[in-house]
């Protein structure tokens, strides 16, 4: 049983929810890009470094770095695709 007041909305996007994003004026979803190997969409709150290779974005985390082996005074990163 849902709350009174509430509405039922219609997924457009066959993508799953981490990767749309909610468009409030327009009650509906909309595909957003994905980075890093977690696939996750984009977050300014998290640090992330480029591969010189591919240039695909990637958190330090997931590539099993620490910020230190990721920051601005090391080598240039090379990721392993």
């Amino acid at each position: 049983m849902k709350a009174p007041g509430t509405k039922r909305l219609k997924l457009d996007c066959d993508e799953p929810l981490s990767n749309c994003a909610f468009k409030l004026n327009l009650r509906r979803y909309k595909q957003v890009p994905v980075y890093c190997q977690c696939e996750m969409p984009y977050n300014p709150d998290l640090f992330m470094v480029m591969c010189e290779g591919c240039e695909e974005w990637y958190h330090p985390q997931c590539l099993k770095l620490s910020m230190k082996e990721a920051g601005p005074d090391t080598p240039p990163l090379f990721c392993s695709t």
